[in-house]
């Protein structure tokens, strides 16, 4: 069985020239996962147009699926277009598409795979031209509990701290601060 994750260059939107899209091929059968604008590939035969006109290009990228080496490169990828990838790839294939185990992020604080969609938080939000946001980091839900401000409730990727008033309590450094100041 033959299982590829092809990421391409495909259409944008207003304000977009391009932005990253996905298909799958599973054994030859055509798996369209997120296709935009003019050129987003909708079906098989657009799919190796592209692949043909652009051979020499890098404008697009095949994952072998089964290829450890290939499921640490995509877990690489821009880790919004990666949670998505996560969700999409696991819940229609029901975390059985690879054999080596399903598409995975990894936590940025603990280097842990996390093979669950509901597991993955993103953070280190930032803007990235126009109205666009992106993040930069993907934190597994331990690890995002444990940066978890007991106060507000935010990640602080600085790291909460022990309020020294409450021992049971940990603090961002923005309400540890408040409460500096309240003394």
């Amino acid at each position: 069985m033959k299982r590829q994750l092809i990421q391409y260059q495909g259409g944008g939107y207003s304000g977009c020239i391009w932005e990253w899209n996905y298909c799958l091929l599973i054994d030859g059968t055509f798996h369209d996962l997120f296709s935009s604008g003019r050129m987003g590939i909708k079906d098989k035969e657009s799919l190796e147009t592209l692949m043909a006109d652009r051979a020499e290009d890098d404008d697009y990228c095949v994952y072998d699926l089964d290829k450890p080496k290939d499921l640490k490169a995509l877990s690489e990828i821009n880790c919004v277009h990666l949670a998505g990838l996560v969700k999409k790839i696991n819940e229609i294939f029901e975390c059985d598409l690879c054999e080596t185990g399903p598409v995975y992020a990894v936590c940025r604080d603990c280097g842990q795979e996390i093979h669950d969609y509901d597991d993955i938080f993103l953070e280190d939000w930032h803007g990235c031209g126009g109205i666009m946001s992106t993040a930069e980091a993907v934190i597994c839900q331990e690890c995002h509990a444990i940066g978890t401000c007991d106060r507000c409730g935010d990640y602080d990727s600085a790291g909460v701290r022990r309020n020294p008033d409450n021992e049971d309590e940990y603090l961002c450094q923005y309400c540890g601060e408040w409460e500096s100041e309240q003394d």
